[in-house]
């Protein structure tokens, strides 16, 4: 599905050079530290997985960051020089944070079962912004400070009921098959 070149800008005459040559998998560029760029894939990890290559090296090896989970990677982000991970989890989000080397630092603590996104930003900022929204929450902005792992509300839509009036808690069905089912409900 992808083709990606590379072309190291602080030497014009260099050539652009072939880095991924993979019509079979997605590849999509998080971010790079010097000729260090890091990637989504899903190469040998149907749920994705983060990887890294040396752009400068002479062999190029491709190193696994975050290896593939139970759950499947949505996107990465790189903020704060860490990466934001999005991970759905039966059928609702979760947010993880790693460090350069892939080891865990943080979850992010989500106002409760449902989905967020977002969470964009320049490599080096220590803040960043979310959405998050649930069967009983219509679509709030939450600040997230990168540094001390804190949301704090930003904005929230103005709706005419009561979210607080409401629970959602997810259940499991088994079906005919022994696959488990989530689903949720809302009262």
């Amino acid at each position: 599905m992808n083709e990606i070149h590379f072309k190291d800008l602080s030497r014009p005459d260099s050539p652009i050079v072939p880095l991924v040559n993979d019509r079979n998998n997605s590849w999509s560029f998080v971010g790079n530290d010097g000729p260090v760029f890091y990637f989504r894939t899903d190469k040998d990890a149907e749920r994705g997985k983060l990887v890294s290559v040396n752009v400068l090296a002479r062999a190029r090896i491709w190193k696994d960051i975050v290896p593939q989970a139970a759950e499947t990677l949505n996107g990465v982000q790189m903020i704060n020089n860490q990466f934001v991970t999005n991970y759905l989890k039966d059928a609702y989000t979760n947010i993880k944070i790693y460090d350069k080397a892939g080891k865990h630092v943080r979850d992010v603590e989500l106002p409760g079962i449902g989905s967020a996104g977002g969470f964009g930003g320049k490599q080096d900022a220590t803040e960043t912004f979310y959405t998050y929204s649930s069967y009983n929450a219509p679509p709030t902005i939450y600040h997230y400070d990168m540094r001390t792992g804190k949301s704090t509300l930003f904005r929230q839509a103005k709706v005419k009921f009561d979210p607080d009036g409401y629970e959602v808690k997810q259940v499991f069905f088994t079906s005919k098959d022994g696959t488990r089912v989530p689903m949720f409900l809302t009262h």
